[in-house]
């Protein structure tokens, strides 16, 4: 869920990429700056098969950006029912990097930009977005990508519980957990990190469901 470098605001689209989009042009999407610094780009392993399921986890948080999808569909049912599950477009490859640089430019026209929030007290955790960073007081811990990715997911719904299965599609495009148990390991090294900061009981387990973000969390640029 990272987005471009330099970015100053919150993703006001996410770009979900399938694994049929010609690398050449994601390429050029991504290293010729031609994406608006407010696009998040999240490559998924298969937009046939997981697509509907990860547009309805991103829905179930309160992430309000846009959500554009590019990839190759079997047929125009595949595209109605991503729409239905609250996609806001469906690209279809072949497409150049110019015309999907269009489409994304023509979506934000049409949504607001989340803009960071003002930093609380330093008594409260924040996020820091840009640099991938968790601040409490006066200590910094930075977070590996998918630490990070997961964090966010869960600061944006504070308060509220994210289910194990949204967080694995959110982050890792997938529907179900491989015997590596990924996102318990993930989320103990993220919490390792949050004792180092003086909040480590921020992140509640619900047991047989998945995560809630407990502590007011600040999410700043």
């Amino acid at each position: 869920m990272k987005t471009q470098t330099g970015m100053r605001s919150l993703p006001a689209c996410v770009l979900l990429v399938g694994s049929g989009v010609d690398r050449a042009v994601l390429a050029r999407l991504l290293d010729g700056g031609s994406l608006p610094s407010s696009v998040a780009v999240i490559n998924l392993r298969s937009l046939e098969s997981v697509g509907v399921a990860v547009v309805k986890a991103w829905r179930a948080t309160r992430y309000d950006a846009a959500l554009v999808l590019l990839g190759r569909f079997h047929s125009s049912d595949s595209r109605i029912a991503l729409l239905e599950a609250g996609a806001d477009h469906v690209l279809e490859m072949p497409m150049s990097a110019a015309e999907i640089t269009t489409w994304i430019r023509s979506v934000l026209r049409r949504v607001t930009i989340c803009q960071p929030a003002k930093r609380g007290s330093p008594q409260e955790l924040a996020l820091i977005w840009e640099a991938g960073a968790l601040e409490r007081h006066e200590g910094r811990v930075l977070l590996t990508k998918t630490e990070f990715d997961i964090f966010a997911v869960l600061a944006r719904s504070a308060g509220s519980v994210v289910s194990r299965r949204n967080l694995l599609l959110i982050v890792w495009g997938v529907g179900c957990e491989s015997t590596t148990n990924v996102l318990n390991a993930c989320m103990w090294s993220l919490r390792r990190k949050l004792v180092l900061v003086g909040a480590g009981q921020a992140i509640q387990t619900i047991r047989g469901v998945g995560f809630a973000l407990r502590e007011p969390v600040s999410i700043v640029a």
